[in-house]
């Protein structure tokens, strides 16, 4: 996140407020946090970039550490969002050195052996191994995962001497913020500043409290818990209120003073497209050729409409109007502007080609924790998130079905969670795993599956279009705070509106599966005897499921792509050319 073209007098004083509780914390050794808000187009993103900007013109020996989260939904899952975008941060190129962990781990074994380091920075045994895997340059795919939290298989945790550590007593969020406070250790003296940018995303609905009150639990634990920390939060004004009294008032405090954002006075504006005209090469080669100065070739008087009575106007309605401004001065048109329908077409699409789901299975489970309460809003279907998934292993509850996602790499923590939800012993759990990873009988996971099996659990295997496809969901819904149509704001109701008439079909089949099916059809049962006997009767096959005719038919009729539906007199189910009976089969 780079700031274009700055002009400092814009936000100065949000700006000297983010500043000082930096140096503050650098000064004194503890924690400070600041909340920013304004309207949306009103430069919190942009204040942001130029924050870290400014912090990184310092000298490396005294730079803080910057960490910038986009926050989402997805409540149970806050904490590991916030711990892989610090690992991410620690591993970007940093001066000389290949990232900034590297070189804070060269520093400290410049003297010191890394296990009296590890020692004195009161690490634990996994972070203290993989961090001297950096250092040694060993495993560094590996190491990168494991600090990001992902699930590793058993073999690669024993050459790297770990042991798998999902138990269940073990509760990942938990985990993830130990690492996150043995990471800030790693920076001291120098602060860690964490930018938790559009809090407004971590509300699924208007009702939705859950995500604000996880935010300020998770901004307490950091005040209280990690005193080189700087926190900074950003809203939109209209939600300030929603957001401190959706939480105890005792961690609202600790958020900080709230700060805002003004929009810009006519004076300000000038400055800004200044700068931007300045930024051009060719507009300023123009103007000492043409003895103009100014904005040229921006008609000034024409910019008075964006601005109110009070003269002020957001800085994005400005940017819009002068670009249309520059391309009527050079007998041009700004581009046919698409209407916002395509717009938000084109950003869905965009979003869609860039998703995490594409390499691997690794972001599948919080893609889905992020993704799944988003989709049944849209779809306004009842769906209660679990904020301490490992309890049950339950992470979501679907109109009283529980939800389990089991997207475990690692086939002994996989075992654990499937463990974990046969002991909850709710009958139709759902059971979600990414389609690219296997699904295997171990010997650990076979009495558990069994199990599942007879509480007639059944499995849902998303593919990475299905996961792409959703995480763009949710990156476009959360996101609308950051969308521009023609110089205005994109609300959040036109977003959802055009979502919920516009859903892509590999999430209309994903709802589908979540949503719609039988609370415990055995499907993958029906689908294990179709690869048997290829046609199957369709009352008979209902007797033997010991279901209705019905269900069996809906069923076919869902799974088309997998099942061809035969009508007549006598009903069949055949199975169709290339599909598996894991598919969709039940746990069994």
């Amino acid at each position: 996140m780079k700031a274009p073209a700055d002009v400092p007098e814009i936000n100065q004083k949000a700006f000297q407020n983010c500043i000082a509780a930096v140096e503050q914390t650098r000064r004194t050794g503890t924690s400070n946090a600041v909340i920013l808000h304004g309207e949306t187009g009103s430069g919190k993103t942009h204040l942001l970039s130029r924050l870290r900007e400014a912090l990184a013109a310092t000298q490396p020996d005294q730079e803080p550490v910057f960490v910038y989260v986009m926050l989402a939904a997805g409540a149970s899952r806050l904490r590991r969002l916030v711990r892989e975008r610090f690992v991410d941060s620690l591993l970007r190129p940093w001066h000389d050195h290949p990232s900034r962990l590297a070189g804070l781990l060269r520093e400290m074994v410049r003297e010191r052996h890394w296990q009296d380091v590890a020692a004195s920075l009161r690490l634990g045994y996994g972070t203290s191994a993989v961090l001297g895997h950096v250092i040694d340059g060993k495993f560094p795919t590996q190491a990168t995962a494991w600090l990001r939290g992902e699930s590793l298989p058993d073999s690669v945790l024993e050459s790297m001497g770990l042991t798998n550590v999902d138990g269940d007593d073990i509760d990942e969020e938990s985990r993830a913020f130990e690492t996150i406070r043995e990471l800030c250790r790693l920076a001291e003296p120098q602060p860690v500043v964490f930018c938790c940018d559009q809090a407004e995303a971590l509300r699924v609905g208007a009702d939705d409290k859950r995500g604000f009150f996880v935010y300020g639990q998770l901004g307490a634990a950091i005040r209280n818990m990690i005193p080189n920390a700087v926190l900074i939060s950003s809203i939109q004004t209209v939600l300030l209120g929603d957001f401190k009294y959706g939480m105890h008032e005792a961690d609202y405090q600790k958020l900080g003073t709230p700060v805002v954002l003004e929009s810009i006075t006519q004076k300000q504006g000038r400055l800004l497209l200044q700068k931007r005209l300045d930024a051009e090469p060719l507009v300023a080669e123009a103007q000492t050729a043409l003895h103009q100065s100014g904005l040229w070739p921006i008609d000034e008087q024409k910019l008075n409409s964006v601005y109110d009575q009070g003269g002020r106007t957001a800085a994005r309605r400005l940017l819009y109007r002068a670009a249309e401004l520059f391309e009527e001065a050079r007998d041009e048109v700004l581009g046919p502007q698409p209407p916002i329908e395509e717009y938000l077409e084109e950003k869905l699409s965009e979003f869609r080609r860039t998703s995490k789901a594409w390499p691997s299975a690794a972001q599948t489970d919080a893609i889905l924790e992020h993704g799944l309460p988003v989709l049944a809003s849209l779809l306004r279907k009842p769906l209660e998130t679990a904020l301490t998934p490992n309890q049950k292993g339950i992470n979501f509850t679907a109109g009283g079905v529980p939800i389990g996602l089991c997207s475990q790499a690692n086939q002994t923590a996989l075992a654990k969670r499937l463990g974990r939800l046969a002991s909850s012993d709710q009958n139709g759990i759902i059971l979600v795993r990414d389609v690219r990873l296997e699904l295997k009988r171990t010997a650990r996971a076979a009495a558990h599956m069994d199990s599942l099996a007879a509480l007639r659990a059944r499995w849902i295997r998303p593919t990475p279009e299905a996961l792409a496809a959703l995480e763009a969901l949710q990156q476009l819904h959360d996101g609308y705070g950051t969308l521009s149509h023609r110089g205005e704001s994109v609300t959040q109701a036109t977003v959802a509106d055009w979502l919920r008439n516009n859903l892509p079909e590999p999430l209309k089949r994903l709802a589908e599966e979540v949503f719609e099916v039988t609370p415990g059809f055995p499907a993958g049962r029906l689908m294990e005897k179709l690869s048997q006997e290829f046609v199957l009767d369709v009352k008979a096959a209902a007797e033997w499921l010991r279901v209705s005719a019905e269900e069996v038919i809906a069923y076919a009729q869902r799974r088309s792509d997998q099942v061809l539906f035969v009508t007549g007199p006598n009903p069949l189910l055949c199975l169709m050319v290339g599909a598996s009976p894991e598919d969709s089969s039940d746990a069994g």
